[in-house]
Parts: structure tokens; C-alpha cells; sequence
């Protein structure tokens, strides 16, 4: 039987994520998965979440990443959340530009809400600073 409670969903994926292993981090998603954040990011679906899942896991190194806060209320769980690696593959952005490899140290904090239902993520809004992220590759 799948895991239900929502914390120990999204620690899976953060864990699957940190592997770097895809399939696994999808494991964690519903099939009507919605995943928005800032610049426009928006993918709906498992299709499209795999996608811009892989892109951002084939940018990176998987240097370090750590869980700094975390809060669940029923079944939403928010997220502090810090990761630092260095951009080693081309990354698509949100406006569809793609950006070779940099070899810069990425370094920055997010907070993730989830929403799990059933022992899926259902729902994942991300907020970050964008713009530091974007000087970070030098595309700002």
C-alpha cells in the first residue's frame, strides 16, 4: 500500500529528488499532478510534471539540498527548503530560452506547498527568488 500521510509522501519525493532519480520523484505525483511557480512555470499532468522535472534534475549536479522548515496542516505540507548545486547541463526556462551549461553554483531557497491527496501529490506551488536565480546562471 502507498504511503498516505502527506509528510512522509513529499520527504520520499524530496529524497527521490536529491537521488536524482525521476521515476521515483513521479511516484510521489498524482496523474492530474498541477505544479506552478514563479516566471510562469506551469505544467499540468504527469507528462508534462516528468518533463519539467527532467529538465531541472539534468541541469544540476545534485550537489546539496536540505529540508530547513517544514509544516503540515491537514494534508498540505509547506516547505523551507535550500539547495545549492552547480548548473553542469542546459537548463530550458520557463520562457523557453535554453541556457548551456555554466559551471556556476546555484544557491538558493524555496518554499514548496503540497497538497497530497491519497498518498500523491496533487497539487506543488513553488515560490523563489527568480531574478537571484537568473543572475546566478547569468542570465540577469
Amino acid at each position: 500500500m502507498a504511503e498516505s500521510d502527506p509528510k512522509a509522501v513529499v520527504t520520499a519525493m524530496f529524497a527521490a529528488w536529491d537521488d536524482a532519480d525521476l521515476d521515483a520523484v513521479m511516484a510521489n505525483y498524482g496523474d492530474d499532478i498541477v505544479v506552478r511557480g514563479p516566471g510562469g512555470m506551469w505544467a499540468e499532468g504527469a507528462v508534462a510534471a516528468r518533463e519539467l522535472f527532467g529538465n531541472l534534475l539534468g541541469a544540476y549536479d545534485g550537489g546539496h539540498s536540505e529540508v530547513l522548515q517544514q509544516f503540515v496542516d491537514g494534508d498540505h505540507v509547506i516547505t523551507e527548503y535550500r539547495d545549492v548545486n552547480e548548473h553542469t547541463g542546459p537548463l530550458t526556462l520557463v520562457s523557453g530560452e535554453r541556457v548551456d551549461p555554466t559551471g556556476r553554483t546555484v544557491d538558493h531557497e524555496m518554499v514548496f506547498i503540497h497538497h497530497v491527496v491519497n498518498g500523491k501529490i496533487v497539487e506543488e506551488t513553488v515560490y523563489f527568488d527568480r531574478h537571484a536565480f537568473l543572475q546566478q546562471i547569468g542570465q540577469a
